[in-house]
């Protein structure tokens, strides 16, 4: 009998950019990892489904996050769990709220509770893929970012974002499966970004990826706020701890036109006023930002152009339409408590200055380490347990507290923390 010593992985979204890459990369690890994936019953004629089948590069487990049987068949037995599935913008944009509540936070309460039920929480290793939407709008002057950093809540042209490719990405989920991955690695949060090679202002990936953009796009088509896009100041820390990176924002952009069908890369160039009239139809139909100010939809409006008289300053032509370059130079915001003490230093006058700067109050009155929960009280009056290493270092708090726009400006007066990125936001 031959017993298999193979450490097993077990991987959700496959059928997603990321979760392609993932597996691509770690189905050539065959000797030493054996593979688990998660697939819905609706995609088991997805093209990745049947190539899976075809090459017996993993085991299918078929079931989807809200069931917590599947998850647990996937759990059971895995040394690695790499939670890369979920619903993220546009689609989740378009759903019901409950669904995508359902599959993203149910989802991670599922994955959590089959570790406990039938895995080891002592030995089995969960990597769980967030979004960069969590943070928030980030235009400069509040442009850099960094973990920790407050998470709350269209594309502005003047805001940056800091790529990583799908073929990066998937490197990065092969690699955490390796045994020679750092102990530091673990109970950590990362950015994943590319590094000063994958940072860009959107005007100039537009510019880059479609140079007659002018003549397709007006500039009062795009928001001016609310996107989470970022610079990170602290990408190169992941980068330094599993070594990933292969592909910069050029690299992406010469090889992006190759998976484009012919017309979509020809038609912006020969016939821009085609294009023009079909982007314009999008934005004026339901969900685009021209139907919002036709329908006086002020809670959009405010959202993402700050006032109808705001978005009537724009200029209507690209001539008198401002491209800036935002500073290149990070700045940092304030997370409220002594940073230059690691973790395993904190002592309980950080947790009770980080708290204070959020407006909320740390109630322990004893300190036995950043994982081991104690209760709080947030700045809207909501008392709840979390370990300091997520309340500080993932900057979470009461998990419903800040679901709705229609409160920001009422928390921003009471929480200097989340204010910080609120009030200069609203000031750009």
């Amino acid at each position: 009998m031959t017993i298999d010593t193979r450490k097993t992985v077990f991987l959700t979204g496959v059928t997603g950019n990321m979760g392609r890459e993932a597996l691509r990369r770690i189905a050539t690890r065959s000797d030493t990892l054996r593979l688990k994936v998660l697939i819905r019953p609706e995609e088991q004629d997805n093209p990745v489904a049947k190539d899976i089948r075809q090459r017996g590069t993993a085991e299918i487990v078929v079931g989807d996050l809200t069931d917590a049987a599947s998850i647990q068949a996937g759990v059971r037995g895995a040394d690695i769990v790499l939670h890369v599935g979920g619903l993220v913008s546009p689609l989740a944009d378009r759903m019901p709220p409950e669904i995508v509540t359902a599959v993203n936070v149910g989802g991670a309460r599922n994955i959590v509770d089959a570790i406990h039920r039938v895995g080891d929480p002592d030995r089995t290793r969960l990597v769980y893929i967030g979004t960069v939407a969590q943070t928030g709008s980030r235009n400069a002057p509040i442009h850099w970012g960094r973990t920790g950093d407050p998470i709350m809540f269209h594309n502005p042209l003047n805001g940056v974002f800091e790529s990583s490719t799908a073929n990066d990405s998937g490197r990065l989920m092969a690699a955490v499966c390796d045994d020679a991955v750092p102990t530091d690695l673990w109970r950590g949060f990362y950015n994943i970004g590319g590094g000063a090679t994958s940072r860009v202002v959107n005007h100039e990936f537009m510019s880059s990826f479609m140079p007659q953009y002018r003549k397709v796009l007006r500039p009062h088509w795009q928001a001016t706020r609310n996107f989470h896009g970022q610079w990170y100041v602290d990408s190169d820390r992941l980068q330094a701890l599993v070594p990933f990176r292969e592909q910069s924002i050029r690299d992406y952009l010469t090889e992006a036109p190759r998976h484009m069908p012919a017309l979509a890369r020809l038609a912006p160039k020969c016939l821009p006023g085609l294009v023009h009239k079909r982007v314009k139809g999008m934005a004026e139909a339901p969900g685009g930002t021209l139907r919002w100010f036709a329908d006086d939809d002020r809670a959009k409006i405010d959202a993402y152009f700050e006032s109808r008289a705001a978005w009537e300053r724009i200029p209507r032509d690209w001539d008198g339409y401002p491209l800036k370059q935002p500073s290149r130079k990070p700045t940092i915001l304030d997370h409220g408590y002594d940073e230059t003490r690691p973790s395993d230093a904190w002592q309980l006058d950080d947790l009770k200055a980080a708290a204070d700067y959020r407006g909320a109050r740390c109630h322990a009155e004893s300190f036995a380490g950043s994982d081991v929960p104690i209760d709080w009280t947030c700045a809207a009056g909501h008392r709840f347990a979390m370990t300091p290493n997520l309340y500080l270092r993932g900057g979470h708090w009461y998990p419903t507290c800040m679901l709705e726009p229609s409160i920001y400006a009422e928390e921003a007066a009471r929480n200097a923390f989340f204010g910080q990125v609120w009030r200069k936001d609203a000031d750009a």
